[in-house]
């Protein structure tokens, strides 16, 4: 009953997920009606069939949406119940984790839903494209989870919320990534090429920002949760389930910065490094 998951106020996780997947409805309705022609609707009027073509787009993207899920679940979290962790135990981990990875493909979604009449059939690269970007957020996942110092199953398994957040929010970052060059580049050639350029980048620079903008704190062992082996370094003798939140924060933020960022290098005109020179009157 998800109206007594949202009242009780003792119980979250259910919530965290719920409103991960409405932001990524919201995200994959932006595929569906983003136009780069402004002064044109994004239905034909002149076109009695357009209408059910738009249907068929939004349609095609729950879908899409509920599939994730179903990845996310199998791939994932391919060790845990998701439904079991949420409802029974109030697992905000795993609510995180499935809410980043919710919100990542619904970046992928829009970009494949939005471009998927450059194929004949029309939905032939939208479907090819969506599986290939859930294959690179199911890479990542793994990569990330031999990355971290500590161990995610662990973290995830004991509820801590940290290490939900940070995995989640590096999640999104994946997704705008994946999302980005699926918008511009209808190439799988493409799409893999950013992966492997972006994917080594995160965490080349979390390492960097670890050691710049909190040069005394290590940021993965705050995370980790305080009564195992990293205590919190402020408080080494208090006993804690959970992580240190903010610093999951400023991890999972500093990544989605630098996705936007990368972001910007792909795009749909010549990009010119030139030299600005000054010009004599």
């Amino acid at each position: 009953d998800l109206n007594f998951y949202i009242v009780e106020h003792r119980k979250h996780a259910v919530t965290i997920s719920f409103g991960g997947y409405l932001v990524a409805v919201g995200q994959m309705l932006v595929g569906v009606f983003r136009d780069a022609n402004y002064e044109t609707s994004f239905v034909d009027s002149s076109d009695p069939q357009a209408w059910g073509y738009l249907f068929l787009q939004i349609a095609v993207g729950y879908f899409m949406l509920v599939v994730a899920l179903l990845i996310s679940d199998v791939f994932v979290l391919h060790k845990f119940d998701n439904v079991q962790m949420m409802m029974q135990y109030d697992n905000r981990a795993v609510a995180l984790i499935e809410a980043g990875s919710l919100i990542g493909s619904s970046f992928t979604v829009a970009a494949v839903i939005n471009g998927w009449d450059y194929s004949e059939p029309p939905y032939a690269s939208a479907a090819i494209f969506f599986f290939g970007t859930q294959l690179l957020f199911v890479l990542f996942q793994l990569i990330f989870e031999a990355v971290t110092p500590y161990d995610d199953e662990k973290e995830v398994e004991l509820g801590n919320a940290a290490a939900g957040l940070n995995n989640g929010l590096n999640l999104v970052a994946v997704g705008m990534l994946l999302g980005r060059t699926a918008y511009l580049s209808h190439s799988l050639i493409m799409l893999v090429c950013w992966a492997l350029v972006t994917y080594p980048l995160i965490f080349l620079f979390r390492y960097v920002t670890d050691r710049i903008v909190l040069p005394s704190i290590s940021m993965e062992a705050t995370i980790e949760c305080l009564d195992r082996l990293r205590p919190d370094v402020f408080h080494p003798r208090r006993p804690s389930s959970q992580g240190n939140w903010g610093t999951a924060l400023v991890a999972g933020a500093v990544t989605i910065s630098l996705a936007q960022l990368l972001n910007t290098f792909l795009r749909d005109c010549p990009f010119d490094l030139g030299v600005p020179t000054i010009k004599v009157a």
